[in-house]
């Protein structure tokens, strides 16, 4: 096998391995124990992997063309961003002391998402190395600890339980990288530089973050709205969809470089195209849907939730050409207000809607907001169609 072909393969299953994860757990916990636990569970989970997240800070799409630039520097500029970024853990800590007012529970938490921060922080190491095999090697032992721990714990697991399965976890995941790259990335602490890194990645943070609670911006407004058994069944509904989403991303991002060059009358038709597959795939993941609700998750939806869900996963299949479109443009700041604007809409909607109509209405504020944003995107792609 070409080894651009495996390196191809291998990224692709480490990106479906991320939700594939979500999906397993949550039907474990579903079937063996219940979906208020799980429910429970989510609130926590949640949170943490949105501190988790805002810690990368930069540390992937900054550090990768830091790396391309100055390949002779490598360890230097990942000690920076470690040590840049390492600062701001102690907000971290003290947002989940604000939050929950308790001490033993924060600083649980806390140990999760220094788990999860470090694991996160070899991420542009492996992209730049193409070391898709050990990532994938981790994230399978990971996957199978988890679910094994749960398995085996029996019937008195709870939420508490779960999330000590979950620090674990992550702390083992960041563990193994560590130790592998312990002697190309040793761990120093490099204060010069930090605060360039911190001014110059802020731009990285806030793409990466709006884009983030562009897509989970209703699963946290549920957490505030729907009871614990509602929140279970919402978020794993949503995480099917994201799934289905993320299949444009894994199909579009190995051609960037050539969706740059193509010439407008081109991209339309690749526009056209790609839209038309993602309504092809999503109706072929419709029955999908139903098999694992049905048989795995044992929920029963009513038509409608699988309308919903068809309309939610085809977006994105004609957003994401004109994203990648508008940075070719230089218009990634218009891209990050859009998806401002969208968490700000999907809020306002979600929250008029979920408390009168529950998983319905966050479902269809979802829908609305996607649609209207590509709206939005197809406006801004016939303006600038012409550059």
């Amino acid at each position: 096998m070409p080894k651009r072909l495996l390196h191809l393969l291998l990224f692709a299953l480490r990106s479906g391995l991320i939700p594939a994860f979500n999906v397993l757990v949550s039907m474990l916990v579903v079937r063996l124990y219940s979906e208020t636990l799980w429910g429970n569970f989510v609130k926590e989970y949640l949170w943490v992997t949105l501190l988790a997240s805002i810690l990368t800070y930069g540390s992937k799409d900054y550090l990768l063309r830091i790396f391309s630039e100055n390949p002779a520097q490598i360890a230097q500029n990942w000690q920076i961003s470690l040590s840049a970024r390492t600062l701001l853990l102690p907000f971290a800590a003290l947002f989940l002391l604000l939050k929950y007012q308790d001490f033993a529970l924060s600083c649980e938490l806390f140990i999760w998402i220094v788990g999860l921060f470090l694991f996160q922080s070899y991420e542009a190491i492996i992209l730049y190395e193409k070391d898709f095999a050990k990532i994938v090697a981790i994230e399978m032992l990971g996957l199978g600890l988890t679910l094994g721990s749960i398995f085996c714990w029996g019937k008195s697991i709870e939420t508490a339980d779960l999330r000590h399965i979950f620090i674990v976890t992550s702390m083992a995941k960041g563990l193994f990288l560590f130790f592998l790259y312990k002697e190309k990335l040793p761990i120093k602490w490099q204060i010069e530089g930090t605060k360039n890194f911190l001014t110059t990645c802020f731009p990285f943070l806030l793409i990466g973050i709006s884009g983030l609670l562009h897509s989970r911006a209703d699963t946290y407004t549920a957490s505030h709205f729907l009871a614990e058994k509602d929140l279970g069944r919402y978020q794993i509904l949503m995480n099917l969809v994201i799934y289905v989403q993320s299949i444009s991303a894994w199909l579009l991002t190995p051609f960037i470089k050539n969706i740059y060059r193509l010439p407008q009358k081109s991209f339309q038709k690749l526009l056209f195209r790609f839209t038309f597959a993602g309504m092809g795939i999503a109706l072929i993941c419709l029955p999908l849907f139903w098999l694992i609700f049905h048989f795995c998750y044992l929920f029963d939806w009513k038509t409608s939730y699988y309308v919903g869900m068809f309309l939610l996963c085809l977006p994105i299949y004609g957003t994401l050409p004109l994203i990648f479109r508008m940075y070719k443009m230089g218009q990634e700041r218009t891209v990050m207000y859009l998806n401002f604007g969208g968490t700000a809409i999907l809020v306002v909607l979600c929250s008029l809607f979920m408390p009168y109509f529950g998983i319905a209405g966050g479902l269809w504020a979802a829908v609305t907001t996607q649609w209207g944003i590509w709206g939005i995107y197809l406006l801004f792609s016939r303006r600038f169609s012409q550059i």
